[in-house]
């Protein structure tokens, strides 16, 4: 039985977006972070490729540095790496639009309209607003850094057919205790992962069922 090849790190680093030196010295160092490889060592054994990819993921925010995606990784805490526009967790390489518009559709079918989103940033508000224009959706963003008057607060959840907690973006624990009580635990979900592209697919991939 033939022995798969090791995968060159330099290689597979370029093939995830990391196409500038200074790109790729951040990419290793997250790879060694996670004790995958060490200075010494060139090539990674192919069983660990997709370990290498969730330490990427979860070690390197990745932007394609346009004024548009680099806002919504200013706050990150992981090191920032200029890549491949396809490789932009914001953008995603321009498959942004088509996934909002398929979570208007996906929300108008589940009969879930009214949409409350808690955190996010301006730029992938506004993203969103664009995608769903015209489709039904009633999109409500609360800004994660800013508590809302409880009665108001109230009014927002009780009205929301889903409450949709973005993680991992500004939104202080604070704002999303007034929008997370126990009597809206069927209609609301958590997403982690950043961009509106994401948020819009793993909204999407949730209403469905």
């Amino acid at each position: 039985m033939t022995a798969t090849p090791d995968i060159p790190i330099a290689a597979l680093l370029l093939e995830l977006g990391f196409c500038s030196e200074a790109a790729q010295r951040i990419g290793r160092a997250a790879l060694e972070a996670a004790k995958l490889t060490n200075p010494r060592k060139k090539n990674l054994t192919a069983s660990k490729r997709e370990a290498a990819e969730a330490a990427i993921a979860s070690g390197v925010a990745r932007c394609c540095g346009t004024s548009d995606c680099l806002p919504a990784l200013i706050a990150d805490t992981r090191p920032l790496a200029i890549v491949d526009r396809n490789a932009c967790e914001i953008c995603e390489g321009g498959r942004t639009a088509p996934a909002i518009r398929e979570l208007g559709r996906a929300l108008v079918r589940a009969g879930k309209q009214r949409l409350l989103l808690l955190g996010g940033v301006p730029g992938a508000h506004d993203e969103l607003r664009r995608g769903l224009t015209g489709s039904g959706v009633e999109l409500s963003v609360v800004d994660g850094t800013t508590t809302r008057p409880p009665a108001q607060a109230r009014a927002w959840a009780d009205a929301a057919d889903l409450i949709v907690v973005w993680a991992s973006t500004p939104l202080e624990h604070r704002v999303s205790l007034q929008f997370t009580r126990p009597e809206y635990r069927d209609k609301t979900m958590t997403v982690s992962r950043r961009g509106a592209g994401a948020l819009a697919r793993e909204v999407a991939r949730a209403v469905r069922g």
